[in-house]
Order: C-alpha cells, then structure tokens, then sequence
C-alpha cells in the first residue's frame, strides 16, 4: 500500500497522537525515519518501497515542526497538489526525492 500525505495526516491528527505530531517529538521522529531510510537504502533495491515510507514519514514529521499539524490538516481538505508544494516545501522535497533511488540517496 502506498504513503500518502492524506494517511499521514489521518494517522497522526488522531487524538492518542497528534500530540506526537509536534515540536521535539516531530523532529525526533522525522531524523529517526531518514536514519532508517537510508539504512533500508543501504540494504539494496529490494527495500525501497520501504525507504520511500520512511523518507515520506520523516519528511511529514519535519513538516509538522515547522507547520502546525492543523495548517497541514487544512490543507489536505483542498487537495490542492500546488498548494501543499508551497505550504509544505519539506513534504514536497521528500516527495519529490521519492522518485528515485539517487535522489532519496541525495535528500538524506
């Protein structure tokens, strides 16, 4: 199944997590997923589905230190891909490096 910015946001604006979902506990958890991505890169080819999660995980993560996660939460209900490029660069970035093997490489 693949991640998706919309999952992320229903998985983490539950209440038992959103507050996990902010300042040092979102940055702890988004340098945790791109260490881990890039272990899963390092692990080969066979293991990139599983960096691109984590690569879009930690780039959420960091995304909600910078932007309050109910910003996020709006923004996801315009579903306007063109927005969330410019409301949420870090997202963006780690989305787009998803496309990839070199550039997640690159990203982390």
């Amino acid at each position: 199944e693949q991640m998706s910015l919309r999952k992320l946001v229903d998985f983490w604006s539950q209440p038992q997590r959103i507050g996990s979902a902010r300042d040092s506990c979102a940055y702890s958890l988004s340098g945790s997923s791109w260490y881990l991505s890039l272990q899963y890169l390092y692990l080969g080819s066979e293991h990139l589905a599983i960096a691109r999660a984590l690569i879009l995980h930690g780039s959420f993560m960091c995304e909600c230190v910078e932007t309050p996660i109910e910003t996020i939460i709006e923004l996801c209900r315009d579903d306007d891909s063109k927005a969330i490029d410019f409301h949420l660069p870090i997202y963006a970035s780690g989305f787009r490096a998803c496309k990839s093997k070199e550039s997640m490489f690159a990203l982390l």
